[in-house]
């Protein structure tokens, strides 16, 4: 009875909490951020994506070598764990505008600077490195400071449709910078393409001054979590680790989808139609999630290990893995990201969310160097294998998340 009661009590405070903050932040619908905030986000997801498209081309232009571009990957990717925590102390010092206003300025200042090297005729390969560890490390700060900051722009009911619209811009920047820079490269110099990101990358700090944080006492609303913030805290540690697994499922497709196809199938076209269906799936997750709201991650989690299986060397299998993939990915994410911007306090939000993205950029770089170990041990039916690991540990994992959530 008493346990029931102690439930009901946390429940009715975590309403009246998120109702209050909707009371008191109500002003913010009058500052009209979303405009500003979807067209920053758009042109540095689109310059991000860009750049790094455009570095894997000139890397394999220059050395013909894709063991070297893969090693220059994993080598951007490991400042990144280190850097989410520097980042979180950084974010809460100043504040998240002026994070992303100083990381798009900065990275649009190292292009520009870049591209004037190039043109000096500084070795392509080294400098590209070079940039490429400085355009991720920086990246670290703004992919923190924009996950922190939605909370200070948006209202409780809006944060889910702004995580909805982040993940439909960030997969259609991935295509059509893609496509764009594919076709840029026939009349344009890949040196004044870099000149160009960089520029659109100083126009996003117009857009990233304009952003209008809402006035809101802070201290208030810590106290009013109080009373459930442990209850909150022990959630986040378990759909963390959800998360985690699927970084690291992420990570195995990026790596051994394209082997699966050009060495076990020896499909030169198959791979971009299997990207296209998960990027389709991606795309759809929102438009899913606005049909079923409540869709649990631990459901999405349980689903995850299935598309999984069907990524088995078939290749109508893999196309109906792939888009299930990538609309499973798509929903977790948006519910994932929205659950700890309302949930979590405001002033602890940069910190909850460095640790966040430390632990699953970690989990990302675990999958991507050891995707190959897994490959060679299990073969074609690698993703068969990891498939059922993970289901049955999710599973496990749900039997005992009442107990750990309670204790």
């Amino acid at each position: 009875m008493v346990e029931w009661v102690s439930k009901f009590q946390n429940i009715g405070t975590k309403r009246w909490v998120n109702n209050k903050m909707d009371k008191d932040i109500a002003p913010a619908r009058k500052l009209n951020n979303q405009g500003p905030y979807i067209a920053s986000m758009t042109i540095t997801f689109f310059c991000f994506y860009g750049f790094s498209y455009l570095v894997s081309w000139m890397m394999i232009k220059e050395t013909g070598s894709p063991e070297l571009l893969s090693k220059v990957l994993t080598i951007t990717m490991l400042p990144a764990i280190a850097l989410n925590l520097i980042a979180g102390r950084v974010v809460k010092a100043l504040n998240a505008k002026v994070v992303m206003a100083v990381t798009d300025l900065l990275t649009g200042i190292l292009f520009i600077f870049t591209y004037g090297l190039m043109a000096l005729s500084v070795q392509m390969v080294t400098l590209l490195v070079i940039v490429s560890v400085l355009n991720k490390s920086i990246g670290v700060f703004y992919k923190l400071s924009n996950k922190t900051i939605i909370p200070e722009l948006f209202v409780n009911n809006e944060i889910r449709k702004i995580n909805s619209i982040q993940t439909q811009v960030r997969q259609l920047s991935i295509i059509t910078s893609s496509i764009l820079v594919t076709g840029l490269l026939v009349v344009i110099d890949p040196k004044f393409i870099i000149f160009i990101i960089g520029l659109l990358f100083l126009l996003s700090v117009i857009f990233d001054f304009k952003l209008q944080r809402k006035r809101v006492s802070s201290s208030d609303i810590c106290k009013l979590q109080d009373g459930y913030a442990i209850h909150v805290e022990k959630g986040i540690k378990y759909n963390l680790i959800l998360a985690a697994i699927g970084c690291f499922v992420d990570a195995l497709v990026a790596v051994l989808v394209p082997w699966l196809s050009l060495v076990v199938l020896k499909n030169n076209w198959l791979l971009s139609l299997l990207l296209t269906f998960e990027a389709v799936g991606i795309l759809l997750a929102p438009i899913v999630l606005s049909a079923l709201p409540g869709t649990k991650l631990s459901v999405l989690s349980l689903l995850l290990p299935v598309s999984l299986l069907l990524l088995y060397p078939y290749i109508l299998s893999m196309m109906v893995g792939m888009l299930l993939l990538g609309l499973i990915r798509g929903m977790f994410n948006v519910q994932f990201f929205s659950k700890i911007q309302r949930e979590v306090a405001i002033g602890q939000m940069s910190t909850t969310m460095a640790k966040v993205l430390a632990i699953t950029d970690a989990s990302t770089v675990v999958g991507t160097l050891g995707a190959a170990w897994l490959a060679n041990i299990f073969g074609s039916g690698v993703f068969t294998i990891v498939g059922i690991v993970f289901e049955v540990i999710i599973v496990i994992g749900f039997i005992f998340r009442s107990k750990f959530l309670n204790n």
